[in-house]
């Protein structure tokens, strides 16, 4: 059984309860984009309060929901999506793709963790 296969399983089993979503960032190097879309979906269609906590680490991000986004957390109410800090990091791995897009939702926050690209998605000089 692979390590996201087990994560996923774990996702589902302690988000039945309604405890928050807990993430490992993947081996370095390893695309973390379906695990946490996955967590992102099954959150987001949950009702009440929900959180998705990321450990520290790094968290690269290789696909993405289409074409222009990583991530689109649609009709979410009362969902964070929680870092560690500075030790949190979400690398994003396409510089034509946008983070996050957060429509139609209510109350969505993402706190507590550093976004970045590789390779920047422009330079000056």
């Amino acid at each position: 059984m692979r390590w996201w296969t087990i994560i996923a399983l774990w996702v589902v089993a302690t988000f039945a309860y309604g405890q928050p979503i807990e993430l490992v960032a993947p081996p370095d190097g390893t695309d973390a984009g379906p695990i946490l879309r996955g967590a992102i979906h099954r959150a987001a269609s949950q009702p009440g309060s929900k959180q998705i906590n990321l450990a520290a680490g790094r968290y690269v991000i290789e696909s993405g929901h289409d074409a222009n986004w990583f991530f689109v957390i649609g009709g979410a109410t009362d969902l964070t999506l929680r870092g560690q800090g500075k030790d949190t990091q979400i690398i994003f791995r396409d510089p034509t793709r946008g983070g996050f897009l957060i429509t139609s939702g209510a109350r969505v926050a993402i706190e507590n963790l550093a976004v970045d690209y590789d390779p920047p998605p422009f330079t000056q000089g």
